[in-house]
């Protein structure tokens, strides 16, 4: 068929109602039938079935009735004249067929639109379900943060007052503490914007998600590129409608070829002469009339369905001529994401713990100064900054490959 139907997970959308936790699956499916973007795409491959609708009616054009009353006078009689007609415009060079074919085009190029529509939302729901997890990985550390700050504070502060310490390590920790509690609020705001963000794309009423039920997915390179390009020919909507575009393109240019033939008019007319004495005249006719082809045949509409199949040429063309690139772009991007997360590992959070930990206790022995402690610490921090945006960059890329194949990368089924 034009349109294959796309993978969903099997479950059931939640209630936003009832709801407490919601998994990556479960907002995939609420997504499927409600976010934003799915619900206007639907709304558009309604209007293709309105296009043959349209072009069903066997004839385009309604029957036109003309009357005409009045008297003639000759000499001093006064004789009435009525005459009726009745006409009827019709196509002879096969239109209805030619637009049937070119509205059908059009409906399946929308359910395309709107398969394209669906499957853009399932890659953006997964990306932004993993951008909510990194959020709270990093809420976690930025309260870790906070709580190692507050030790270190009480630590000079007991120093400060016993005169162990000289006055500006209170000082020191006074703005490492709010150093870290500036970060924690930052932090949670960027995690309520990308819960914010998810519940926009998936359509959720309520504009906050309950809690996310989840972990993040295995880190893996990207597959060859031979069968990247393989899984996009097959399955991503733009390239699989490219040929479904290219007929309804020729269906429209021999429409608009057909539309310049001319469209007889057969009709039939009565008359009516009426005499004072003497019995009346009555008159049939049948008419036809056909409009000659000289100065409009239907120019503009022709070139420009000419026009548009040489576009529709072009775009296939560009699409199919930069696919290679735009897949080898985005598998670099993958790999070179995952390279990353696999210099820094992916449990960066309890290294985190336990590098602060050991921190702690070392300046708690004395071993180390407070600006020390403050240089370790941004080290550290900045190491874990940068792992967990090597992860948000490789779900993010993840995302982008996935949206230009049409499918997952890596089936549920498939082992990592």
């Amino acid at each position: 068929s034009a349109v294959d139907p796309l993978h969903l997970p099997d479950v059931a959308p939640p209630d936003p109602v009832t709801a407490q936790q919601v998994s990556l699956d479960e907002l995939l499916a609420y997504a499927d039938a409600h976010a934003p973007r799915v619900r206007v795409g639907r709304q558009q491959a309604a209007l293709g079935e309105a296009e043959i609708e349209a072009a069903s009616p066997w004839l385009q054009d309604n029957p036109e009735l003309g009357a005409a009353a009045g008297g003639r006078r000759i000499g001093s009689t006064t004789l009435f004249q009525l005459e009726l007609s009745l006409e009827q415009r019709i196509e002879i060079a096969g239109e209805r067929g030619l637009r049937l074919e070119a509205a059908e085009a059009t409906r399946d190029l929308a359910r395309i639109d709107l398969t394209q529509a669906r499957w853009e939302v399932h890659a953006e729901v997964h990306a932004l379900f993993y951008d909510v997890l990194l959020a709270k990985k990093q809420r976690a550390a930025a309260d870790q943060l906070v709580a190692f700050a507050e030790s270190l504070h009480d630590i000079a502060d007991k120093r400060a007052r016993a005169g162990d310490t000289a006055p500006f390590t209170l000082l020191v920790a006074q703005a490492e503490l709010a150093q870290a509690r500036q970060a924690r609020v930052a932090e949670q705001q960027a995690g309520d914007a990308a819960e914010l963000a998810l519940a926009a794309v998936v359509g959720w009423p309520t504009g906050r998600l309950p809690e996310l039920r989840g972990s993040l997915g295995p880190v893996r390179r990207a597959p060859p590129l031979g069968r990247l390009e393989a899984m996009a020919l097959r399955h991503h909507p733009a390239l699989r409608g490219m040929a479904l575009a290219l007929r309804a393109a020729d269906a429209q240019v021999r429409l608009e070829d057909r539309e310049a033939w001319p469209e007889p008019a057969l009709g039939v007319v009565y008359a009516r002469d009426g005499e004072e004495a003497g019995p009346a005249t009555h008159l049939w006719l049948g008419t036809l009339s056909v409009p000659l082809p000289i100065w409009q045949r239907n120019q503009a509409g022709r070139a420009r369905a000419r026009a548009e199949r040489e576009l529709t040429r072009a775009e296939g063309g560009a699409l199919q001529a930069t696919l290679r690139a735009r897949l080898a772009r985005a598998a670099g991007a993958v790999d070179a994401a995952a390279a990353r997360v696999k210099i820094f590992g992916t449990h960066i959070l309890p290294a985190f713990e336990r590098n602060l930990g050991k921190i702690k206790r070392a300046y708690d022995l004395g071993e180390i100064e407070i600006h020390q402690v403050s240089q370790i610490r941004e080290r550290v921090l900045a190491t874990q900054q940068q792992g967990l945006a090597a992860l948000s960059d490789y779900y993010r890329a993840v995302a982008e490959l996935e949206a230009l194949l049409g499918t997952e990368i890596w089936p549920a089924t498939e082992e990592p």
